[in-house]
């Protein structure tokens, strides 16, 4: 589209590419009517509407004059090829971003605070004219030599009364790690979404680890949405506990909890200096990352994993103190515990099972005591069965699942043991079905779904990690996530979901896929293609094309569909690869 050398809008000489993004390339260059440098940024607008809305948000954030925003200077557009490139010109700002001063480690506790502040006051005078930034985070924050800090890319931020993103079609605005729930489920945000974003900064800067550290999209989404966030002060002793109440403000997963405005947080931030308190972690030393929790292998129950492998406790032998009967009555035990799982997987409710299942519970507590994890674990079998499936009410037994699984823990079953995690899905089915008998005569199809969704999402990142990918009921969670997603029309999140899927069968198979089946990959397809990934559609499309009839004559809707969709990511794919070349 551009290159080195070529002059925008009759002024402006591209120098050197300065990086690229959702938007498109950002260009050292120099202005030739004023003699300074700046930053350009160039990227290809989809349509005239959106021609003239960058035009009148860029010339709305253009007004935006304070000491710690990064001013737009001018703005324009130019055709290229039959395309319309638009394109932003910004004061070019010498410093570093924080991004790069956390990388040389730990900043001083005051320091960070101070810069956190001059953040606040961008955001203040942003706010108040209606400009969400919608992308805080450590690289969008510069700081010059003098400590000034600069908060990047107001120019292609965003009104928040119901606009649509400035970026190209399905650009996602916004970086994962600091992306806040309503973001994740699709609403509309305010201001508190930046907000909510400077939290996540805060938590970098005053622990060397992000807030929340998810190693895919799927791991991320589910713990905004759902996962409590740290407390700073646990991972750097020695901040003041108002750290701790800030971070959790901030982070609130409903906008209403959150600090009013970002003067009010600035306001806090001033009153965290002033309490004194000494931060004993050194500023150079960056505390490591957590890594991710150790894989339990099913049916090895109790069995707590070192990170050398090596067993410390639960079901060994007689090198903890275990004599040999016992550990053949453990072994027996587990084996039928498994094949009491195997034999209940995807089955309906039969009374026979629950009575074999109840039997086996109250044997193992007689033969290894209440304590031992193989009781535990056969308890959450049984129990987990009965709410799930049983055609009794589940109200009553679901108090006494939830009492075994607060148990679980001390008995040697971890959080990731698959006994705990089989019983923690059935609780939440459970509980659906509690919720569809209480809202009987006020459910909708979309309550329902949403409602299942909520209550399974937050099993995702356990069950990938305790579970093997083709494990039925890990499938069976994911896939109806998914699908709930897609109803819903989150289909970033559905795509993501399934694309998890695909190693597994039925996709897997050579055999031409089934109507049902193919209708599910077009669902995938449209779930990529509408979520800002039309080439992971294009790839979908193709691997489905190998089974279309050879007879030349033939058609049928589904290939019509098939052939509109192949055309619409087509087009879209391209755009993206020349928004890339920018």
């Amino acid at each position: 589209m551009v290159e080195a050398g070529d002059v925008v809008g009759g002024r402006y000489r591209l120098e050197n590419l300065l990086g690229s993004g959702g938007f498109g390339a950002a260009w050292r260059a120099y202005d030739l009517r004023i003699g300074r440098i700046v930053v350009v940024k160039a990227g290809l607008a989809e349509t005239e509407e959106a021609v003239r809305r960058f035009m009148r948000e860029a010339h709305l954030a253009g007004a935006l004059t304070h000491p710690n925003v990064a001013v737009v200077h001018d703005v324009g557009e130019f055709a290229d090829d039959g395309r319309t490139v638009v394109y932003l010109v910004m004061e070019y700002v010498a410093g570093t971003d924080l991004a790069g001063l956390l990388e040389r480690g730990l900043p001083g506790f005051a320091e960070s605070v101070g810069w956190a502040r001059q953040i606040c006051s961008a955001l203040a005078v942003a706010h108040d004219v209606g400009i969400v930034h919608r992308d805080i985070k450590p690289a969008n924050v510069m700081v010059t030599e003098s400590g000034v800090v600069k908060v990047l890319d107001f120019g292609i931020a965003k009104r928040w009364e119901g606009q649509t993103a400035l970026t190209a079609e399905g650009f996602v605005v916004g970086s994962f790690p600091y992306m806040t729930p309503e973001r994740w489920r699709g609403t509309g945000v305010d201001g508190r979404a930046d907000l909510y974003a400077l939290g996540c900064v805060l938590v970098e800067l005053w622990t060397g680890r992000p807030a929340f550290t998810g190693q895919d999209p799927v791991e991320l989404l589910t713990q905004h949405v759902t996962a409590e966030p740290p407390a700073p002060s646990k991972l750097r002793p020695g901040l003041p506990p108002g750290a701790d109440r800030m971070v959790a403000d901030l982070l609130a997963k409903d906008p209403a909890d959150r600090p009013a405005d970002a003067r009010e947080v600035e306001r806090r931030l001033a009153e965290l200096v002033g309490t004194g308190s000494t931060v004993v972690v050194p500023p150079s030393r960056v505390p490591p990352v957590p890594g991710r929790r150790p894989y339990v292998a099913a049916g090895g129950f109790g069995q707590a994993v070192t990170p050398s492998g090596g067993g410390t406790g639960g079901t060994g032998g007689t090198s903890n103190g275990v004599s040999p009967a016992a550990t053949d009555v453990r072994g027996q035990t587990r084996s039928r515990l498994d094949q009491l799982t195997e034999l209940i997987q995807g089955r309906p409710y039969s009374s026979d099972t629950e009575r074999q299942l109840r039997v086996f519970a109250g044997d193992t507590a007689q033969r290894l005591g209440p304590q031992d994890p193989a009781t535990t674990a056969a308890e959450l079998l049984h129990l987990g069965y009965v709410v799930r499936r049983s055609p009794e009410d589940p109200g009553p037994v679901l108090p006494r699942l939830a009492a075994v699984l607060e148990r679980a823990s001390e008995t040697g079953l971890g959080p990731l043991d698959p006994a705990v995690l089989y019983a923690r899905i059935d609780q939440a089915y459970g509980g659906l079905r509690e919720f569809r008998r209480g809202r009987e005569r006020h459910r909708t199809t979309t309550t329902a779904q949403r409602a299942r969704r909520d209550a399974l999402a937050p099993l995702l990142p356990d069950l990938a990690q305790g579970l093997p990918a083709d494990d039925l009921q890990r499938r069976e969670v994911c896939a109806t996530v998914a699908q709930d997603s897609y109803a819903l029309g989150d289909f970033e999140q559905a795509a993501l979901l399934w694309d998890a899927l695909v190693p597994l069968p039925p996709y897997t198979s050579s055999e031409p896929p089934s109507a049902e089946r193919r209708e599910a990959v077009l669902r995938h397809v449209r779930a990529a293609g509408e979520g800002g990934r039309p080439e992971r559609a294009l790839e979908l499309l193709a691997e489905l094309a190998r089974f279309r009839p050879v007879d030349s004559g033939y058609t049928d809707l589904f290939w019509e569909e098939v052939g509109r969709l192949r055309s619409r990511y087509g087009r879209l794919a391209e755009r993206r690869a020349g928004d890339r070349r920018m």
